[in-house]
């Protein structure tokens, strides 16, 4: 939570200090193949930008965060609602009811929004979540949601509990560490 100071930036090259002034990569091995995904939480298959980077990587379309269209420092970005919920949930939907003109032109709107969003290897936190939520305030106003329906499945909530009860239990510790005996 800390940031670097006016007199540390001064005698460090700012392209390798991130725009919240928290990290300094220029001290890594390699620090123009380094790419940070700002508050990123570890179910990254659901940022789509960091897989297409990973993917880049492997083929090697991307060599280098130096001129690279990925940005060296990134935001987060959580697609799981999205596409675990809400998409299939539409798709699901519109096999069983014919919309207005007016209520497809709603959906069009909406999924053009998700598809620019998702084309875009800028992430922006605040602006990629308004449109996953006006995805979900859509499907409310389709009729799909009741509006005091939750947004997670009754599976993931079960599941969630769990892994908050597991956590509790054993700690931050992977699935072989509870066994080890260090």
């Amino acid at each position: 939570g800390k940031q670097f100071d006016n007199s540390y930036l001064n005698l460090h090259d700012s392209n390798y200090i991130s725009p919240d002034l928290s990290v300094d990569i220029s001290s890594t091995f390699y620090p123009d193949n380094c790419w940070l995904f700002y508050k990123q939480k570890h179910e990254l298959e659901y940022n789509n930008t960091a897989l297409k980077l990973a993917l880049d990587l492997a083929r090697g379309v991307v060599r280098s965060s130096v001129g690279s269209i990925y940005p060296r420092f990134n935001e987060s970005r959580d697609l799981k609602r999205l596409d675990r919920n809400y998409i299939p949930d539409i798709e699901e939907w519109l096999k069983t009811n014919t919309p207005t003109a007016e209520q497809q032109a709603i959906i069009d709107e909406n999924n053009a929004a998700v598809a620019e969003m998702k084309a875009s290897v800028i992430n922006n936190r605040e602006q990629d979540d308004k449109v996953i939520e006006n995805y979900y305030d859509m499907l409310v106003s389709l009729g799909v949601y009741t509006a005091s329906e939750e947004k997670e499945s009754f599976g993931s909530k079960i599941l969630g509990g769990l892994n908050d009860t597991v956590y509790k239990i054993f700690g931050a510790k992977g699935f072989v560490d509870v066994f080890s005996r260090s």
